[in-house]
């Protein structure tokens, strides 16, 4: 880092401080690029506000060495105390990355050769791979939004300039931040609708046969022949040692699934898992689907306090076809969050038939986006139609309960 340019106060201070400390009226702004280098601070503030950005755990992703990422922490200070986090993910975007426009117009598909020639830098303020980590964890009493704004547009105005990105997007935006950005048009559009697929368990559910006997009677005799399916598999829970020593045979499981997505915002390795199993504890679980001895598949649960989520998967596709395994899935999970005694059990964002069949529905995220390079923002015009039409038209709202 250049100190040429900096205050004399500042330069004193250079050596203790991250690359980027940034004066806003009465706060400070400190910009880390590893999690290592995070102060005490950070997790005294989270443990307090928002659990999910100790250190233990929001630094998963960057200790997993996922291919193509780099990471920015923010921290913000009034008068030596601090207010905020925030936390971005900025991912280089490769052709791999890119969906598939071949069912698009001639235009569309000479445009899709036109950005795959090159290489962009995305930044998320988020975790693109949780719903649970947001953008930004606030003292929950900071009344001046204006100054929050004010912070916020700094810091994101910092960090897109140190990752260079061509397209920013505010994931699963924290509350005061939403109703702020809504307002700001001129600055941030919102995305298409971001469906999440939710499903409530109740009460009166204590075991799996509730479930079943809720619903009408063709979906009842369907979730019956499932449990049969299920009674074929043998479900094993893996640690963190075993799911790194079979981690080539589960990793080919999760992007035999990754690979059927039609834009892959980054590709997760084993030992993020592993990683999740080690400092998440019983929060995270990762089960093992066998059958006649060998793996044919894994899910992956979140757990927190009222819900539990079904978290990435691996399938093998052959079996899935011959034993129904993506169901079956789809039903342990709900036995497990009955067993559990959540309220409500996460299904994610894709498969959306196969959700709402099980008696989930969805559930509309807020999210915002700028994009900076103009061929990526007519490239923008096609790929959300290609992915609003893919959301509304492949998929119903079903109601499988009597």
């Amino acid at each position: 880092m250049n100190t040429a340019t900096l205050p004399k106060s500042q330069k004193r201070s250079e050596k203790y401080l991250p690359w980027q400390c940034v004066l806003v009226g009465k706060y400070n702004i400190e910009i880390f690029t590893t999690v290592d280098d995070l102060p005490d601070d950070w997790d005294s503030f989270a443990n307090k506000n928002q659990p999910h950005y100790s250190k233990g755990l929001i630094g998963i992703a960057e200790k997993a060495c996922l291919r193509d990422f780099s990471y920015y922490y923010v921290l913000v200070k009034e008068e030596k105390q601090t207010i905020a986090l925030f936390y971005f993910q900025s991912l280089l975007v490769r052709k791999e990355y890119y969906p598939d426009f071949s069912n698009l117009s001639f235009a569309a598909k000479n445009l899709y050769c036109l950005i795959a020639s090159h290489n962009y830098n995305l930044l998320v303020n988020g975790h693109i791979f949780s719903t649970d980590i947001l953008g930004a964890a606030i003292k929950k009493n900071w009344s001046n939004l204006a100054d929050l704004i004010h912070v916020y547009e700094k810091v994101v105005s910092k960090v897109k300039r140190a990752s260079k990105s061509s397209f920013f997007i505010v994931k699963d935006a924290n509350e005061l931040l939403q109703e702020e950005l809504v307002k700001t048009k001129s600055k941030y559009k919102a995305m298409p609708d971001d469906v999440l697929m939710e499903m409530n368990i109740l009460t009166s559910w204590k075991q799996i046969d509730d479930y079943i006997e809720a619903l009408s009677k063709k979906y009842a005799v369907r979730a019956r022949k499932i449990e049969e399916s299920i009674s074929h598999f043998k479900i094993e829970d893996f640690n963190s040692d075993q799911i790194i020593e079979h981690a080539e045979t589960l990793h080919k499981l999760y992007m035999n699934v990754i690979s059927r997505s039609s834009f892959k915002m980054g590709v997760l390795n084993m030992d993020y898992f592993a990683r999740l199993s080690r400092n998440m504890h019983e929060s995270f679980s990762f089960k093992v689907w066998k059958l006649n001895n060998e793996i044919v598949g894994f899910t992956s649960y979140i757990s927190l306090e009222d819900h539990m989520e079904l978290y990435y998967i691996g399938i093998d596709y052959k079996i899935n076809k011959s034993h129904h395994l993506y169901q079956c899935m789809l039903q342990l999970g709900i036995k497990d969050a009955i067993k559990a005694k959540k309220k409500i059990l996460r299904l994610g964002r894709t498969a959306y038939e196969a959700k709402a069949i099980v008696g989930a529905k969805p559930i509309i995220k807020s999210n915002f986006f700028q994009i900076s390079n103009p061929i990526l923002k007519i490239a923008y015009r096609y790929s959300a139609d290609y992915f609003i039409a893919e959301n509304s038209t492949n998929w119903q709202v079903r109601n499988p309960f009597k």
